[in-house]
């Protein structure tokens, strides 16, 4: 397949994914939770950041741009039309389009091109993402802001370098401003990479390399307080620096849990926390609300309603449901296809090679011949990541 192929079925499934969208956005009515979510964005961009819901986030205020452009226009039909609240919708289904050539990209340099477009075809059909893709809402910029977070992680484990660690600490900080679910990303990004350094770890503890250790280990330090600071700027920017550096004494909690922490604290209540006031009570609302169901309705599985608590494991069950049977289909095969290949792998380390055997004959005879043999053989076969920050 031509580069020029890929670029024309990546367009074409763009401009589908687009014609999607619009197409069936035009019959979509207001979600119950839109109105506030657009309210909020309307009030950072009025530089108030005073919160509303308990999930409202700053990238809401992006939804709110056509409507703040159509202000600065004079009257006619192309400031009535940006300043239509369903306008602040085309921001979702832009962003839905970034989110889905994050996806291809990613494919495409893990697998290759065919990878690429079929994770792009899957995405562009998805009727969970075509909804989401179509409100203003936090779900979307969630999928798209974790999704380019941890591809850029990912580069930056392979690539290393200070500018790599940049990037991938301002990509996790915007998923920070996207949803409260995003702050998951911190330990995930700690297991991930030590799972990527894993190797080169045991082998300099085992070598006794100490200097080594300590230097990684420092990479690791450092990159986190990177990482760290980095997300507090974001969000504390994202905020508008509303009553940042308020101590914990200084909120009213309504979850069991925050107040637990606030009693418990002593004199640390006192401490100024770097985040914004409404960064740390919506997370504090959210807990409430999951904790006591409110506002949650009927909640309906398997043939049993509940109301004000959920079920253990319904993720699991709806998304047997909300998830296309084909998409299920492609994930067990690729599971099956990762078990099978790596057994393959394990058998094949079992039994010598036909170039393993001829290599050891050659030391046989040379040994100098021979040493060059073997060692040109394991690099080759040995992964070689550039000697920068972080690197394996």
């Amino acid at each position: 397949m031509t580069p020029r192929t890929v670029k024309l079925l990546v367009g074409l499934l763009l401009a589908l994914l687009l014609t999607l969208d619009v197409a069936s956005m035009r019959h979509m009515t207001v979600t119950y939770d839109e109105p506030h979510f657009y309210q909020y964005g309307q009030n950072l961009l009025d530089l108030d950041a005073t919160r509303l819901t308990d999930s409202a986030m700053p990238l809401l205020a992006l939804n709110a741009l056509p409507a703040k452009l159509a202000g600065w226009l004079p009257p006619g039909p192309v400031a009535t039309a940006l300043g239509r609240r369903e306008t602040g919708r085309y921001v979702t289904v832009l962003f839905s389009m970034l989110t889905a050539l994050c996806v291809f990209g990613f494919a495409r340099q893990l697998y290759g091109p065919a990878a690429g477009l079929l994770a792009l075809t899957l995405y562009t059909f998805d009727p969970n993402l075509l909804a989401h893709s179509q409100f203003i809402t936090t779900d979307l910029y969630a999928i798209g802001t974790i999704t380019i977070a941890l591809y850029m992680f990912w580069r930056f484990l392979r690539e290393g370098g200070w500018r790599r660690a940049v990037v991938s600490g301002l990509a996790l900080a915007l998923a920070q401003i996207a949803k409260y679910t995003a702050v998951a990303l911190f330990p995930l990004f700690a297991v991930i990479a030590l799972g990527f350094h894993a190797r080169s770890l045991v082998r300099e503890a085992r070598e006794r390399r100490f200097v080594d250790l300590r230097r990684r280990l420092a990479g690791f330090a450092a990159v986190a307080l990177l990482f760290g600071l980095t997300s507090l700027v974001v969000i504390n920017a994202g905020f508008l620096f509303h009553r940042t550096l308020t101590p914990l004494a200084g909120y009213a909690f309504r979850s069991d849990l925050f107040r637990s922490i606030q009693s418990s604290a002593g004199v640390l209540a006192a401490v100024p926390l770097p985040l914004p006031y409404p960064y740390l009570e919506g997370l504090d609302w959210v807990v409430q609300r999951e904790r006591t169901g409110e506002g949650y309705g009927n909640i309906y599985l398997l043939g049993e309603i509940r109301r004000g608590e959920g079920f253990a494991g319904y993720f699991f069950y709806a998304s047997l449901y909300k998830v296309p049977i084909a998409t299920l289909l492609v994930l067990l095969g690729a599971a099956g296809a990762y078990v099978a290949r790596r057994r393959n792998i394990a058998g094949s380390r079992t039994r010598p090679s036909p170039t393993r055997i001829s290599i050891g004959a050659s030391t046989s005879g040379t040994s100098s011949n021979g040493g060059r043999l073997t060692q040109a053989s394991s690099s080759s076969r040995r992964r070689q990541p550039p000697g920068r920050l972080w690197s394996a």
